[in-house]
C-alpha cells in the first residue's frame, strides 16, 4: 500500500513520535503493576537496577535508578512497582521506569515450583539412594540440548581441548517455549534407546521464563527415566531448576559439565605420566648402576688377569732361565764336549771297547775318532742334574 497524503517517516521520526504520545497520555503517569521478578541487575557504578518483571502470559523489561526498599532484590519476588511506561528512542524499546517497589509475597510462580518440588521429593525423585554415578570413562555421551547454540558451542570447544577422543551424538531439543517440554521428553526416550554411556542436558543462562522447560514436571519425570547416568548444566551458578534436583549429577554450567566428565581421563593421564616418569628413572638408575658394576667387575678382571700374565710371565722367563742354563750346547762353550757312538750319548764306559769308532762333539764342530784304550775311573762322577 503507498501512502501518498503524508511524507515517509525515518525511524529516529517514528521513535520520538511514540515517545511523545506514550508521554503525554495522562493514564500513564503513574501506575501500580504487579509482577514477578524473574530476572534481576543491579550495576553499583551508576545505581542503576535493571529488572524483568513477567506473569503467566507476559513480560516487560524495567529500570530505578533509586529505590528506598529495606528488602533485597532477588529473582522469585512478586512485587507491586510503582512508575511509568517510557519508550526508549534509541532502540526502540518500551521499559517501565519504576520509582518504588514494594515486596509481595511469594509469587504464583514461586510457589507452583516449590509446590511440584515437594511432591516430586515425596515420590522418592530426588533421593540420594536413587541417583547414579557417573562414569569415570564414558565412551558415547548423548547430549539434549539446542542445535546450534552458545551452551553447545562451550561445550565442543572445551571437549575438543581436553578429550577429543569421546564420542558425541547430539539430540537437538527447543530449550525454551511451549513445544520444548515435547521435545525433551522425546529425547530422554531416544536417550534410552541409543544406550548411551552418559546423559548430559545442557542449556545456557536466561531468565526463570526462560528455564522454566526444566521446571515442567513431564520433563523431571522423563530425566528421572533416563536408564543412563545424567548431568544437567542448566544456565548459571544461581539457577537451578527442578530438573537439576533429579539428574545423577549437577555442573553449574556446560563448561563445567565437560570439566566434571574430562577429570578422570586427566588425573589418569597425570597418573599415568608420574608411572611412565618413575619407570623410566627406575630403569635408567638400574641401567646406571648395573653398567657401574659391569665396569667395576670388568675392572677387577683386568686387574687380576694383568697380574696372573705378570705371574705366568716371570715364571717362563724363570722356567726358561733354568732351561738355559742347563742347556748342553752352552756347556759346549765352557769347554764341556758330549761324546756319541752310533748317534747316541755315552754316559759310561760300559759297552765300549777297543778298535770302536766315536765322535766328540765340541762347541765348533765334532771329532770322529778311535777307541785305543778303555780305562775305568776310581772316582764316581755325580750324575747330572739334565739327563742328555
Amino acid at each position: 500500500m503507498t501512502v501518498k497524503s503524508r511524507p515517509a517517516l525515518s525511524i529516529s521520526d517514528l521513535n520520538y513520535l511514540l515517545k511523545q504520545l506514550l508521554d503525554a497520555e495522562p493514564l500513564l503517569a503513574q501506575l501500580a503493576i504487579t509482577g514477578t521478578i524473574t530476572q534481576y541487575r543491579h550495576y553499583a557504578k551508576t545505581g542503576a537496577h535493571y529488572i524483568t518483571l513477567s506473569d503467566d502470559t507476559s513480560t516487560i523489561q524495567a529500570i530505578a535508578f533509586k529505590l528506598d526498599t529495606v528488602d533485597p532484590i532477588k529473582p522469585g519476588q512478586l512485587i507491586t512497582a510503582i512508575g511509568r511506561p517510557t519508550f526508549y528512542t534509541k532502540r526502540g524499546t518500551l521499559q517501565f521506569q519504576i520509582y518504588a517497589l514494594k515486596p509481595l509475597t511469594v509469587s504464583p510462580m514461586t510457589q507452583a515450583f516449590e509446590a511440584l518440588k515437594a511432591q516430586l521429593k515425596a515420590e522418592g525423585l530426588f533421593d540420594p539412594e536413587r541417583k547414579k554415578p557417573i562414569p569415570n570413562y564414558p565412551k558415547r555421551i548423548t547430549l539434549i540440548t539446542a542445535s546450534p547454540s552458545a551452551a553447545l558451542s562451550d561445550f565442543l570447544n572445551l571437549k575438543q581441548a581436553l578429550v577429543p577422543h569421546l564420542t558425541l551424538q547430539v539430540i537437538p531439543v527447543r530449550v525454551q517455549g511451549s513445544q520444548a517440554p515435547a521435545d525433551i521428553v522425546a529425547a530422554c526416550q531416544t536417550a534410552n534407546a541409543h544406550a548411551a554411556d552418559l546423559v548430559v542436558i545442557l542449556r545456557g543462562g536466561g531468565s526463570a521464563e526462560d528455564l522454566a522447560a526444566f521446571n515442567n514436571e513431564r520433563v523431571v519425570r522423563a530425566v528421572a527415566t533416563c536408564t543412563a547416568p545424567t548431568i544437567s548444566a542448566i544456565g548459571h551458578d544461581i539457577d537451578v531448576s527442578l530438573t537439576d534436583f533429579v539428574v545423577d549429577h549437577r555442573s553449574a554450567t556446560p563448561s563445567s559439565a565437560i570439566h566434571t566428565i574430562a577429570a578422570p581421563f586427566q588425573a589418569a593421564r597425570t597418573t599415568l605420566s608420574t608411572h611412565l616418569s618413575n619407570a623410566h628413572q627406575r630403569v635408567t638408575t638400574q641401567l646406571a648402576q648395573t653398567r657401574q658394576r659391569v665396569l667395576s667387575a670388568l675392572d677387577q678382571s683386568t686387574h687380576q688377569l694383568t697380574r696372573q700374565v705378570q705371574t705366568l710371565n716371570q715364571r717362563v722367563h724363570h722356567t726358561l732361565a733354568l732351561a738355559d742354563s742347563h742347556n748342553p750346547l752352552k756347556k759346549l762353550a765352557q769347554g764341556y764336549s758330549i761324546t756319541q757312538r752310533d748317534d747316541q750319548p755315552v754316559h759310561s764306559i760300559a759297552g765300549l771297547s777297543t778298535g770302536q769308532s766315536i765322535t766328540t762333539r765340541v762347541s765348533d764342530g765334532s771329532i770322529t775318532s778311535q777307541i785305543q784304550h778303555v780305562q775305568p775311573t776310581t772316582t764316581p762322577i755325580a750324575k747330572p742334574l739334565i739327563k742328555l
